[in-house]
């Protein structure tokens, strides 16, 4: 009797687990375009029954009860899970997981594809990094932050420009600069290295250097050549793409953020000058000669040069004043070995002073700049309103100098679901004068390394008062003409 009992017992259970568990059916798609998806696993919640869609995104599992609830799930996807209930068949739609496809670059269309898809090497560098580098300009700040990425600066001069280059030089004599994107929109960044026709070359800016660092929130370096499919011809040499800072939801709050930044700029190193031999040739002392091995400016006596009586003279704005001394004449000047000793050798030339004309034309530099931001926003709209103030003053102590005053704007509202519209909005405002370079005539360091080393170059401009007491007002005074009496300026 007891075993009949528990017999029973035992049919009992097994009919009921068999009346719970039961086969579920079905297929799964995609939400956009209802597609099959191959390859989502399906398994029941807690347990590890579970298998995967086949090539048609249909399944079979078995569930063991009426509260089984089924997780579907695939990478890219939005997990989703069903509660089975009384139903024997299961269809679902999964939706892309937006917020899991991290690696993705946005093209030209301003469509997502993923990175490795995108058959171009692509380098990021966030805007905290190029801000963080000190340097006035975007182009500068960019420099040693990318690899293939070759940035030379065009001058030292403020404000000047950058020439860009990615992965090499690709052309003989045509422009081989990226094509530049700003929020997207392509951005000329041509500069113009010297004037036509001209010796004086002037170091031009490059436009990209109008936007204001602390405005950038990163910068994308697509150096394949798939960029080109993107943007064109144009983008054959690669792209440097932009994107600026944005609003963002802060609950209805407003952000203001101020960051002032002071440097100083110093010339950390500069050639040795002879300071033994003084303006003049074969061992004699010339003034206004151009050459400088005269004589030995430790043989001479000291105390003040002798000058010449009844001769014109110089005036400078203090009230000094510069006449003109008799040259060296012992020996045989004719001998190209002829050395001047004596007395006779230095002319009417006493004194012993001497000048470091190594820094004549530089000083310590320094810029100040100053952003102020203002952002906020909450769900529907959102918003960043900055500006930046830029000066400069740069280590040449004449026509070295730089101003920039930027604002921009960014608003973005969502009215629907599907209906966005931001803008963006700027205005850079720059001024800058700069130094002629590379001329050979007027060139201020190479105007410094030519003077003699007895030479004062602290005193540039004067009146010129002739022998007969006529003056010629605001005459340039250097070491190749010591009183301004010629009217050309010769070197500086």
């Amino acid at each position: 009797m007891k075993k009949f009992l528990l017999l029973c017992f035992s049919l009992v259970f097994v009919l009921s687990a068999w009346a719970q568990e039961r086969v579920i059916t079905g297929r799964v798609s995609s939400s956009d375009d209802g597609s099959a998806l191959p390859g989502v696993n399906v398994v029941v919640k807690g347990t590890t029954n579970g298998t995967v869609t086949d090539a048609d995104g249909k399944y079979s599992l078995s569930v063991p009860s009426l509260n089984a609830v089924i997780v579907f799930s695939f990478i890219g996807l939005r997990t989703n899970e069903i509660a089975v209930g009384e139903r024997a068949i299961v269809d679902v739609q999964l939706a892309l997981d937006v917020t899991q496809l991290n690696e993705v670059v946005v093209t030209a269309l301003g469509e997502k594809v993923e990175r490795d898809k995108f058959a171009s090497s692509v380098s990021t560098v966030q805007g905290t990094n190029v801000a963080r580098s000190g340097e006035t300009g975007v182009l500068q700040g960019l420099s040693g932050k990318t690899a293939g990425v070759l940035i030379t600066r065009s001058g030292g001069d403020p404000g000047s420009g950058a020439y860009i280059q990615i992965r090499g030089q690709n052309t003989i004599n045509g422009n081989a600069q990226p094509l530049f994107i700003v929020d997207g929109v392509p951005v000329n960044n041509s500069n113009e290295y010297g004037l036509t026709g001209s010796a004086n070359s002037i170091n031009a800016q490059s436009r990209i250097n109008d936007i204001n660092p602390e405005d950038i929130a990163s910068m994308e370096v697509l150096k394949g050549a798939s960029a080109a499919a993107l943007w064109g011809t144009r983008a054959a040499n690669g792209v440097i793409i932009i994107t600026t800072k944005k609003g963002s939801d802060t609950k209805g709050k407003v952000n203001i953020s101020f960051k002032s930044t002071l440097s100083f700029d110093e010339v950390n190193k500069i050639h040795d000058l002879q300071r033994t031999y003084g303006g003049g040739t074969y061992g004699h002392y010339i003034q206004g000669n151009r050459e400088t091995w005269g004589d030995k400016i430790s043989d001479r006596t000291g105390g003040l040069d002798t000058p010449i009586s009844g001769a014109g003279f110089v005036t400078f704005p203090d009230g000094s004043t510069r006449y003109p001394i008799a040259s060296g004449t012992s020996g045989n000047a004719a001998l190209p070995n002829w050395a001047g000793t004596g007395a006779a050798a230095h002319g009417g030339k006493n004194s012993r002073d001497t000048y470091d004309h190594r820094y004549d034309a530089f000083q310590t530099g320094h810029f100040s700049d100053n952003n102020l931001t203002i952002s906020g926003g909450n769900q529907r709209t959102t918003f960043l309103v900055s500006y930046s103030n830029l000066d400069q003053q740069g280590i040449v102590k004449s026509f070295s100098d730089y101003s920039r005053n930027s604002a921009r704007v960014n608003v973005a509202s969502q009215f629907t679901d599907w209906f966005k519209v931001s803008a963006t909005a700027a205005y850079v405002n720059t001024f800058s004068t700069r130094a002629q370079s590379g001329d050979n005539l007027d060139g201020l360091m190479l105007g410094g390394l030519r003077t003699s080393p007895d030479f004062d170059n602290t005193q540039y401009v004067g009146d010129y008062t002739t022998a007969s007491g006529l003056i010629l007002p605001n005459r340039h005074v250097s070491f190749r003409n010591p009183l301004g009496k010629n009217a050309g300026p010769r070197y500086s």
